[in-house]
């Protein structure tokens, strides 16, 4: 999940721009250079923050230029308001005419995710495309998604650990947090119907996992985002909207370099950029180590760098794999396999600490590990560990459903 951190002058920000939905029923047919869809999925305690983004996104469209378009999906916990598409251009939110949506369908539902972005690309075409998941998430953990709950209830369904995925959507219009989840094989299968996408920029918690970026490696370039919480605030987007849009060679070096550098409180976000198409060999590499790793059954991780899990329960997850390979192999063997995360890890941007959820018992104890340059780089990895099954934990479980899991050779 996003983590709760609302700082007082953010809802100074909101602006005239969530009041201005104007309506349009045809935008230039003219194909743009780019154009970027964001999906926010917000039916749940982020609808709030979904309102400040949007109107931050609309301050820096002036900078966007009309050769593009940037167009949000929008599902908020408004019970008088259905889903919506809205164009973001010239600092004014204009709804599209055009998208109607029948009824209130869960935004985590792989078939809805899939047709609205259907649609928008027939709508609004260019020569390319990027992806903005907007909403809560956590990591590759495999959570019964919209399609296997069927037509279950918001209320029926309860939260299990930290067993989610992407976009939690309550189905009852309210704030709160129980409801339907996307796995990401499953958002991996949606996005299959549309072009590769230049970038998906993931502005949600604990996305940046080797196992959802091997998923995702057919349907994006590059992908980035946070190993880690992030604040509930998110991205910020009066600054970087126009980055998306930025047609230089390193255009997703800017944007997480922006995201690591703002401050939530003091402090800052960890973040990275996955090259998806070297994915498969660091996958071959990593799959040549495993045995070293292992070879003592469970490692050590005393000391390790994790982004998700109570230390007082052992829960900890998403190590960060830098550091796990660097403790567990040889000197040799980890140049070699570290040769190839480089090559997948284009870019990486640290933070000494970052905003984590619960003020009695954090998500993360900083007095646990040390964050540095020789154990970070900004994706996690799941390690097998026999303390998960005795804390009732699936992971151990359910990791088996990834299809890193089976790359790395763990799946025989």
């Amino acid at each position: 999940m996003r983590t709760f951190y609302l700082l007082l002058t953010a809802i100074l920000l909101l602006c005239s721009c969530s009041k201005d939905h104007q309506e349009q029923d045809s935008p230039s047919n003219k194909t743009a250079r780019r154009t970027v869809i964001v999906y926010m999925a917000a039916e749940n305690d982020l609808s709030t923050i979904a309102k400040l983004n949007l109107d931050d996104m609309c301050a820096d469209s002036l900078a966007v230029g009309s050769d593009n378009h940037l167009v949000a999906y929008v599902d908020m916990a408004m019970a008088n308001e259905l889903p919506y598409v809205v164009e973001i251009k010239n600092g004014k939110q204009v709804k599209d005419a055009l998208y109607a949506a029948s009824s209130d369908t869960y935004s985590s539902d792989p078939k809805v995710f899939r047709q609205v972005l259907e649609w928008i690309i027939k709508r609004y075409p260019a020569e390319e495309y990027g992806l903005i998941l907007w909403g809560h998430a956590d990591g590759w953990n495999i959570s019964k998604d919209s399609i296997a709950t069927g037509g279950l209830q918001a209320s029926q369904i309860s939260p299990s650990g930290t067993n989610k995925a992407f976009g939690i959507d309550n189905g009852n219009n309210t704030y709160s947090t129980y409801g339907k989840w996307m796995n990401i094989p499953t958002m991996a299968k949606a996005l299959e119907s549309i072009p590769r996408l230049k970038f998906i920029f993931a502005d949600c918690c604990c996305f940046q996992c080797v196992e959802s970026a091997y998923e995702l490696r057919n349907a994006t370039e590059y992908l980035i985002g946070a190993p880690s919480e992030i604040p509930d605030l998110g991205a910020p987007y009066e600054q970087m909207t126009r980055l998306f849009f930025d047609r230089s060679e390193n255009f997703y070096e800017k944007i997480a370099k922006l995201y690591n550098s703002t401050t939530y409180g003091g402090l800052n976000t960890p973040i990275s950029v996955i090259r998806t198409d070297q994915l498969q060999q660091l996958a071959e590499t990593t799959a040549k180590m495993m045995p070293q790793l292992l070879e003592k059954g469970d490692p050590n991780t005393q000391g390790l760098i994790y982004y998700f899990g109570n230390a007082t329960e052992g829960g900890q997850t998403f190590y960060d794999m830098k550091g796990m390979m660097r403790t567990h192999l040889s000197d040799r063997d980890f140049q070699e396999w570290l040769q190839a995360a480089e090559k997948a890890v284009i870019c990486h941007y640290i933070s000494d600490k970052w905003v984590t959820a619960g003020s009695f018992r954090p998500n993360v104890n900083f007095n646990d590990f040390e964050m540095t340059e020789e154990n970070f780089i900004g994706v996690s990895m799941f390690v097998p560990l026999s303390r998960y099954d005795r804390l009732g934990l699936d992971y151990n479980q359910s990791i088996r459903k990834m299809g890193w899991w089976h790359a790395i050779g763990m799946g025989l």
